[in-house]
C-alpha cells in the first residue's frame, strides 16, 4: 500500500474561471538565493488574470525578502508546522490551477506534495536546474539555451513525426476521428519508449521555452549605486569615470596589499563546484600570469585548507600564494565589491546560477561555458 495520507483518487480539477488560479510551493521564501532573484516576481502577476497564493513550508526568518513576500502575494501560507496532508487539502480547497515548484530536489524540498496531485497542471521552476524525471511534474519553465529541444522527450518525438510528413497537432486530429487506430498507418501516437535507439533525450516533462533566459533576476536587487556615481551627472563619460574610481578605491579596501597591475581573477561559487580538472587549470593560468590573483570565498570556510594544499602540490607555494580566500559577505556588500574583480571565471561542471547575476549586477565580465548539453545546471 501506499501512504496513508495519499488520496485514493485523483483530485477534480478546480472550475473554469476567468482568473487563473497559481500557487508557488517553497522552503526557500527567506533569506536565500531564491528569493533574492524571485522576491518581485510574486506582485507583478496582472491582478485582471492571476490569482497568487505562495504556500512557505518553512519558518518566517523577518528578512526583508519574506516580508516583501508576504506583502505582494495575494495569499501568502505558513504551513511550516503543517503535515503533508494538510497542505495537499489546502491546496485542492484553493481551487489552484497550476501548482509551482520552487525547490525539486534540493533542501527542505516537499515533494511529495506534488506526488499528490492537488491541482491539474504541475510546473517546476528556478529551485533546481534539472529534470526531475517524475511523474508528478508535468511541465519545466526553462529555455533553449539550458535545454536543448534535442534533450526533450516530447520534442524529439515531435521532431520524428515533423520528419515523417505530419505535425502533431495533426496526428492527434488523425487519432481523434480515426475509429480503428490501424487505419492511421505507421503513425506513432504514443510516447517515445525509453528502451529503443531513438536519440539522447533526458527530459520526460514538457518544457515551457522562454525567449531569451528562464534564469529570473529580480530588478530590486539590495544594492544601491555608490553617492559618487549618482552624483556624476547623466553623460556617460563623467559616470564612467566616477565607477573606476569608486572600483579602485574598493580595491585597495579588500586587497590593499595588490599592486596596481595585478590581474584578479574571481569564483565566487560554493567550493563543491570546483572539480580537480578546473582546479589544474586554474593554476596553469597563475603559472603563466605572474601578476594575476585568483579570489575564491571561504564557502565553505573549511575547504580553504584544502585547496591551499592541493595548490602547493601541484603548482608550489608561490603561485599557491596567489589563490586567496575572503569570507562570504553580506548580500549588498557583495554585489558591490563584486567590481573588484576584472574577469570571472565560471565552474563549467556545475555553471554559477545566482552568482552569475551578482556578479554581472556589479559590472564584471563572466566568461563561462556550457559544457554538457544534457546537463542543465552546467549551461
Amino acid at each position: 500500500g501506499g501512504a496513508p495520507w495519499l488520496p485514493r483518487h485523483v483530485y477534480p480539477p478546480p472550475p473554469q474561471a476567468s482568473v487563473l488560479r497559481i500557487g508557488y510551493v517553497s522552503s526557500d521564501f527567506n533569506n536565500h538565493p531564491l528569493a533574492h532573484l524571485m522576491q518581485s516576481v510574486f506582485g507583478m502577476h496582472d491582478r485582471r488574470r492571476f490569482h497568487i497564493v505562495c504556500y512557505a513550508t518553512t519558518v518566517a526568518d523577518g528578512s526583508g525578502h519574506r516580508l516583501k513576500i508576504e506583502a505582494e502575494a495575494d495569499v501568502f501560507v505558513d504551513c511550516a508546522t503543517w503535515s503533508t496532508a494538510r497542505i495537499v487539502e489546502r491546496i485542492a480547497a484553493d481551487g489552484i490551477h497550476v501548482l509551482v515548484n520552487l525547490n525539486g530536489y534540493t533542501k527542505g524540498a516537499r515533494n511529495e506534495i506534488f506526488a499528490a496531485r492537488p491541482a491539474p497542471v504541475l510546473v517546476a521552476f528556478m529551485g533546481f536546474a534539472g529534470t526531475l524525471g517524475a511523474g508528478w511534474c508535468d511541465y519545466v519553465v526553462t529555455d533553449p539555451i539550458v535545454c536543448p529541444p534535442w534533450t526533450v522527450r516530447c520534442e524529439v518525438r515531435a521532431e520524428r513525426l515533423r520528419l515523417q510528413g505530419r505535425k502533431p497537432r495533426e496526428m492527434e486530429e488523425v487519432k481523434k476521428s480515426s475509429s480503428d487506430l490501424s487505419s492511421a498507418g505507421h503513425w506513432d501516437f504514443g510516447e517515445l519508449d525509453p528502451e529503443e535507439g531513438c536519440g539522447d533525450w533526458v527530459y520526460t516533462e514538457r518544457m515551457i521555452y522562454m525567449p531569451h533566459t528562464y534564469f529570473v533576476n529580480d530588478h530590486r536587487q539590495g544594492f544601491r549605486e555608490d553617492e559618487d556615481v549618482r552624483n556624476a551627472g547623466s553623460d556617460a563619460e563623467s559616470v564612467w569615470r566616477a565607477e573606476v574610481a569608486v572600483r579602485w578605491r574598493m580595491r585597495q579596501e579588500v586587497f590593499p596589499q595588490l599592486g596596481d597591475d595585478v590581474f584578479i581573477f574571481a569564483n565566487f561559487n560554493q567550493l563543491y563546484k570546483i572539480d580537480p580538472a578546473l582546479f589544474r587549470m586554474w593554476l596553469r593560468i597563475l603559472e603563466r600570469c605572474p601578476r594575476a590573483v585568483i579570489w575564491l570565498l571561504r564557502f565553505p570556510a573549511a575547504g580553504e585548507q584544502h585547496l591551499r594544499r592541493v595548490a602547493i602540490e601541484w603548482s608550489g607555494p608561490e603561485v599557491a600564494s596567489r589563490v586567496v580566500f575572503t569570507d562570504v559577505a553580506p548580500k549588498h556588500v557583495h554585489i558591490k565589491r563584486g567590481c573588484v574583480a576584472d574577469a570571472f571565471l565560471d565552474t563549467p561542471e556545475c555553471n554559477a546560477h545566482t552568482t552569475a547575476v551578482d556578479i554581472l549586477w556589479s559590472g564584471t565580465p563572466v566568461l563561462t561555458w556550457p559544457r554538457h548539453e544534457h546537463k542543465l545546471c552546467s549551461r
